[in-house]
């Protein structure tokens, strides 16, 4: 998560409800809906940003990139370690 924060610049709340959907690839950028401004916008993805999220694992039973352990479900925080 904190790669994909340094390269979009996307806050927390923004990353947590971020969708597989969301993501264009080919075009390199990211739909964020309802933003803290209130509207909906694209965000540019750098090399470095797209490698970070094509590298993560897309889970079956949640269309979150971040998905939260129960099915459906995005995490709620960062991991503690």
């Amino acid at each position: 998560m904190v790669i994909v924060s340094l390269n979009t610049g996307l806050r927390k709340s923004e990353q947590l409800n971020l969708q597989w959907t969301d993501i264009d690839f080919r075009l390199g950028l990211i739909l964020v809906k309802n933003s803290k401004p209130g509207n909906s916008q694209y965000i540019p993805m750098n090399a470095s940003g797209v490698q970070a999220l094509k590298s993560l694992p897309r889970r079956i039973h949640s269309p979150f990139v971040f998905a939260g352990r129960k099915a459906g479900a995005h995490m709620n925080d960062l991991p503690k370690y």
